[in-house]
């Protein structure tokens, strides 16, 4: 038979983990990007290579998000505040919204969402406490979202050049050709 203080404990640790969210602003898709991280096994990597990218170019907090859900897939090893997250979030809601008002409708595409982005869309903006956000577009479901003070985006060739650095490590991280396992090589 189960007593019900024992059913209590175990509602009251399983609840007590997960942090309170709400459907009225960003807390929600934090705690997706959380459990959604639990489960892409190639984090670590994607953890190191946002901490190459943001000591190579200044870079005070990069975001990967998955542009329809604005779940982050990853962050660099720095906490991730929730100001910041709310900013990059809000920052792919803007360019989705510019990108689709603005945006230039091809012939094959059938989604007004579709034709808002590829893998060359960006957008820079200067916010008043000398920051800066920069979203550059990884493919049509990812984008990389940087926090950058104004100094030093500055040398925005520089950390142009580093992110695609970081498209093509990214690519080969979730593209590379994998030999089945009964295929792995002898080992001496």
């Amino acid at each position: 038979m189960v007593n019900h203080s024992s059913i209590f404990c175990l509602l009251y640790l399983f609840w007590s983990k997960l942090p309170l969210t709400s459907i009225y602003d960003h807390s929600i898709f934090e705690a997706f990007s959380k459990v959604v991280q639990k489960i892409i096994p190639q984090l670590p990597t994607l953890e190191n290579l946002l901490n190459l990218l943001i000591t190579n170019c200044g870079v005070e907090k990069s975001f990967l998000f998955d542009v329809v859900s604005r779940v982050y897939l990853a962050a660099d090893a720095g906490p991730v505040d929730a100001r910041s997250y709310e900013l990059a979030s809000d920052m792919i809601d803007v360019a989705v919204d510019v990108s689709c008002i603005y945006g230039v409708k091809e012939e094959n595409q059938e989604t007004a969402y579709g034709q808002a982005f590829d893998h060359d869309s960006s957008s820079v903006i200067k916010l008043s406490n000398e920051m800066v956000l920069y979203l550059k577009q990884v493919n049509s479901y990812l984008a990389l979202v940087c926090l950058i003070r104004a100094e030093n985006f500055k040398k925005k060739g520089l950390i142009d050049h580093n992110i695609e650095q970081f498209k093509s490590a990214l690519t080969q991280v979730f593209y590379s050709p994998r030999q089945p396992v009964d295929q792995q090589p002898a080992e001496a």
